[in-house]
């Protein structure tokens, strides 16, 4: 019973990385388009900030704070090509603070300016 007892403990250690990685995902994806701290992610699933950052590089290979830009880049995108909302409206729709800000990411992720993108999309 003593073993039974350690290798369920053992087993239920392992699937706490993936438990971590999976919650701070899902308030991510819920929360992306408001300003994200790490404070408040960790608040929400309850892990420590560190922890997570660790646990959350050491899983998906990207930080935490990349995982928000490529989530916000990617909803702008399709929101420039599916759409003909205005350029600030995206911007702060995707949880972006500045527009400066977000074609200086948006950049540097696609080569190519939003505008430029949403031309080449009706191409």
């Amino acid at each position: 019973m003593g073993d039974f007892e350690v290798q369920g403990l053992h087993a239920s250690k392992k699937t706490l990385p993936q438990k971590a990685v999976k919650q701070v995902s899902e308030y991510i994806r819920k929360n992306f388009r408001k300003d994200i701290k790490l404070d408040d992610i960790a608040e929400a699933v309850k892990y420590n900030k560190f922890y997570i950052c660790r646990v959350f590089k050491a899983t998906t290979g990207q930080t935490v704070q990349n995982f928000i830009l490529e989530l916000r880049i990617n909803n702008a995108k399709a929101l420039l090509k599916r759409t003909a909302m205005p350029l600030t409206e995206i911007v702060y729709g995707c949880g972006f603070s500045s527009q400066a800000y977000f074609c200086h990411i948006f950049k540097r992720k696609t080569g190519k300016t939003p505008l430029q993108y949403r031309h080449s999309a009706d191409e």
